[in-house]
């Protein structure tokens, strides 16, 4: 009797549940494309200021906020502050860098000071993101998950809910 109140309340403090399920494999990386649900296509550029742009390098460790676009575009100047608030935001889990087409260092660098951008101005001189992304009208937003799968592609920035999930 008194084994099975020791074993009752055992059971008792343990929380009878089931076996937790296995953990989900994880399986074969989505195909490489330009849509929401495919793995980002990798390319590697240079920012203003002469550093490395690795799209691929933020795999595992951060989502990619990329704003496509010119330092001439008045659409991608009205957003600077938006896209801004974001890195400020979520700038430790997301990665945040305006992708310049055919623009020089000097360009970009008073872009980004005259509009007080605090991300990255990459330098895409070849304009292979055209490319890649098959990106339309500027500014064109691309958001990246750690796993490197695009959640978000288009002209308005992707919300809070987005961008946080993409985070995870």
């Amino acid at each position: 009797m008194r084994t099975a109140l020791v074993a009752a309340a055992v059971l008792a403090l343990a929380g009878c549940r089931p076996p937790a399920p296995p953990a989900p494999k994880p399986g074969p990386p989505p195909p490489v494309g330009n849509a929401v649900g495919q793995s980002a296509p990798a390319f590697s550029l240079h920012d203003s200021k002469g550093a490395p742009y690795v799209e691929s390098g933020f795999v595992g460790r951060k989502a990619q906020l990329l704003v496509f676009g010119t330092t001439a575009c008045p659409m991608c100047q009205a957003k600077v502050a938006d896209v801004d608030a974001v890195r400020q935001k979520r700038g430790g889990e997301v990665e945040v860098a305006a992708v310049l087409l055919s623009e020089t260092p000097e360009k970009a660098e008073k872009y980004a000071s005259e509009f007080k951008a605090g991300f990255r101005m990459v330098l895409d001189p070849r304009n292979i993101s055209i490319a890649l992304f098959k990106l339309g009208n500027y500014p064109h937003f691309v958001l990246i998950d750690k796993r490197g799968v695009i959640r978000y592609t288009g002209q308005q920035l992707p919300g809070d809910a987005l961008i946080e999930e993409a985070a995870r």
